[in-house]
């Protein structure tokens, strides 16, 4: 349990530093970095493209890192590019900074079928 507390707080933390605002299409938003074998490049970013026009993805816009490069604290290792995406937790920060007040409390797998959920989410 105190693992878990510690995510939220970093969650809580990453929150609170999203400046992205919709109305200018800029500011700082929370990102996930995925290392991809190189050869995987041109693949992945038509699987994110696929997923976005889905509707499923937080946004198509990403950022590729080549290897050597440095994303945060990480050097991206030879072989590999650092795929940067939205993370979804950055939807909960800019509704927090819109006054909306939010309570975020964790997530699953949701089935979609025909481009649609079931009636009732799973439990």
């Amino acid at each position: 349990m105190k693992h878990l507390k510690f995510v939220n707080h970093r969650i809580d933390e990453y929150a609170l530093q999203v400046t992205y605002d919709p109305a200018t299409d800029s500011g700082k938003v929370i990102f996930n970095l995925t290392l991809i074998k190189e050869e995987d490049r041109g693949y992945a970013v038509d699987i994110i493209h696929q997923s976005h026009k889905a509707g499923i993805c937080v946004s198509d816009r990403m950022l590729i890192a080549d290897a050597g490069e440095k994303i945060g604290d990480k050097t991206i290792p030879k072989g590999y590019c650092g795929m940067v995406t939205m993370c979804s937790i950055t939807l909960d920060a800019i509704l927090l900074r819109n006054g909306i007040p939010i309570n975020p409390i964790g997530g699953g797998l949701l089935e979609i079928n025909d481009h649609v959920p079931p009636a009732g989410l799973p439990r």
